[in-house]
């Protein structure tokens, strides 16, 4: 009988070595690893010349792109997908990769930019636990003095990274993510309502979507 049992132990024991996976955090690490672009930016970071049609590929929008660049420009993206995928689990990796200086990939907006592994780890992180809400870069206020847009929309990360996102992580490690989405949803609410509104439309259209995900969030 104890023969038996020992056989048992031994075959699950062997199971076990041959199911292993790595953990969640071993994986977030493999993964910012593939963010690592294999070659440099097209343009400069905010060019806005007239080569701007180069495509993120490196390639005239008018070209077959190259291979090998679509193939690194996909993992690039997949590695993405995958790190938000894993959701909390991923936060304390990408956290320490913050300040990874390493080429990751670029976009076009305003201008051409070229975004860190470091930028995008903390886009994983924000598009996580920020709602955007009514979308616009900058407004009229009240608090700014001026009949400009001139009140930048408030990102709740990007002032926790300005005051060092290690340290508000370690803070907060032990909170849900839900729980991290309703106080970045608070703070974001209470610096649009301490910005001011020019009149009720402008605070409603405002105001109205952060609220009512902000409740939705609440509901147990």
């Amino acid at each position: 009988m104890k023969e038996i049992i020992s056989c048992v132990l031994i075959a699950f024991s062997m199971l076990g070595c041959v199911a292993h996976t790595p953990t969640d955090s071993h994986r977030a690490e493999f993964l910012i690893e593939q963010l690592a672009s294999d070659f440099p930016p097209a343009h400069e970071d905010l060019y806005h010349g007239p080569e701007l049609a180069i495509s993120i590929f490196g390639d005239q929008e008018d070209e077959q792109p190259d291979p090998s660049r679509v193939a690194n420009y996909e993992r690039i993206w997949n590695a993405k997908d995958q790190l938000k995928s894993l959701g909390l689990n991923a936060f304390p990796a990408l956290v320490n990769a913050i300040d990874d200086e390493r080429y990751s990939y670029s976009g076009v907006y305003a201008a051409w930019r070229n975004h860190s592994v470091g930028d995008a780890c903390f886009f994983i992180i924000q598009s996580q636990v920020e709602y955007y809400g009514y979308g616009y870069k900058s407004r009229q206020a009240p608090s700014t003095g001026s009949t400009a847009p001139s009140f930048t929309k408030p990102s709740y990360l990007y002032a926790m990274r300005n005051h060092g996102l290690e340290a508000w992580w370690e803070e907060r490690k032990y909170l849900s993510l839900q729980e991290l989405q309703i106080e970045a949803l608070e703070w974001t609410i209470e610096q649009e309502v301490s910005a001011g509104f020019t009149n009720p439309e402008q605070k409603k259209i405002i105001l109205e979507p952060l609220e009512n995900r902000l409740a939705e969030l609440r509901v147990p």
